[in-house]
């Protein structure tokens, strides 16, 4: 009997070996433009605000030559269902096959919080809603085996801002499966402001680095550019490249933030028949 017994597994080990050597991991290079804007309080359509950010903006981006695979939206209004809606229902949207789902967020008590966000994305993407282990929710969207993290982190410039994006960084990580991952949004921390020690130290235990748009997203009340909207990535991201949407973006009194954007190449693992 014990020798049936190591005939069996020696055939079972040679099948194994055979229907390996029949497929093999390959890596494959893929690549995504997401955007960013918090659109500040941007939901109800045909309002002039809507037809600034959409009609005049996000539906010419879509008909370039390379067009956005992911558009998030930050600070959207509760009625940000009329722009899912409009999205799903409106060309040119709808003729170039663009999705969108608006991911409302209660503030406390439930009253209205301007912390809700709008996604809109070719292809098929699972979003979510995260956060449970930092101070605000914020979404995470898989598609094509990259995860990104959208945010609207703590507005204070300071610690607790750092504070913020750091245990969204780690929460974010926790749950990717090993797959890239990025974290873009309004960061409400100066790009070219140091994270306190605890958080530095934490943030370069995980790889993590972030990338600037290039130029100032938002005005302080004196008139002084600042960046504080960009994006923070793994070091699983092969390359990511700035895009800059709107030339010397100037119409702070509409939009207070400018929008960002950045191409994304990444690998992912993929079974192929030997041929």
């Amino acid at each position: 009997m014990a020798d049936i017994g190591l005939v069996q597994m020696s055939q079972a080990m040679e099948n194994i070996k055979l229907d390996c050597n029949k497929r093999t991991r390959k890596k494959k290079e893929q690549e995504k433009i997401v955007v960013f804007w918090n659109t500040q309080r941007t939901g109800k359509a045909g309002t002039d605000k809507f037809k600034f950010v959409v009609n005049q903006h996000m539906e010419s981006w879509i008909q370039s030559q390379s067009p956005p695979d992911v558009l998030i939206l930050g600070e959207i209004t509760q009625n940000g269902e009329d722009l899912q809606n409009y999205i799903k229902n409106n060309d040119p949207w709808k003729r170039l096959e663009y999705n969108a789902e608006f991911m409302k967020v209660s503030a406390k008590n439930n009253k209205v919080s301007p912390c809700s966000f709008l996604v809109a994305h070719k292809g098929h993407a699972e979003i979510k809603g995260r956060g449970q282990s930092t101070k605000r929710p914020y979404i995470e969207v898989l598609t094509d085996g990259i995860v990104i993290g959208g945010c609207h982190i703590i507005a204070t410039g300071g610690d607790p801002s750092a504070e913020e994006i750091t245990d969204m960084i780690t929460d974010l990580t926790s749950g990717s499966s090993s797959l890239p991952v990025v974290l873009i949004g309004d960061m409400n921390f100066p790009f070219d402001k140091s994270f306190p020690d605890g958080e530095e130290q934490q943030i370069n235990q995980m790889k993590w680095t972030k990338i600037s748009p290039g130029f100032s997203t938002f005005k302080k009340k004196n008139g002084e550019g600042t960046i504080i909207d960009y994006i923070w990535t793994d070091d699983t991201i092969n390359k990511c490249k700035p895009i800059q949407l709107i030339p010397s973006y100037s119409h702070w009194e509409i939009v207070d933030h400018a929008p960002i954007a950045y191409k994304i190449k990444y690998e992912t693992l993929s079974n192929e028949d030997e041929t």
